[in-house]
């Protein structure tokens, strides 16, 4: 039996999702995340923040919840050492800042490795 990445669930939910989401490897294994700021009735500048990296290789995740806000419109994160080189699959979502109402989870991709 194959898993299909693509269909995991971190999070689902009723708020409204971050927009035209990418997520780069950079040089010193620190993932530069994007999106656009998409604020508004259904979908506050302070909803915070989930993004999950999954390596098959060691069956681990490593991410993020909260402490970065949907206004922010970036973040850098370092990962953890074991996960350095290894392809990782990534999913981002946003809650409320109160925790009350969260995104439908969004699949962003296989993440490769940064390649000097």
């Amino acid at each position: 039996m194959k898993i299909d990445y693509s269909k995991m669930e971190i999070s689902k939910g009723t708020l409204r999702g971050l927009s035209n989401v990418s997520i780069t490897c950079l040089e010193n294994n620190t993932m530069n995340i994007k999106w656009e700021e998409n604020s508004g009735p259904a979908a506050r500048f302070n909803d915070q923040l989930i993004v999950v990296f999954y390596s098959e290789k060691f069956e681990m995740t490593d991410g993020l919840i909260g402490n970065v806000n949907r206004a922010d419109k970036k973040h850098m994160f370092r990962l953890d050492e074991t996960l350095i080189g290894q392809p990782l699959h990534a999913y981002i979502a946003v809650i409320s800042y109160n925790r009350k109402k969260a995104s439908n989870t969004t699949y962003v991709g296989l993440i490769q490795p940064f390649e000097s």
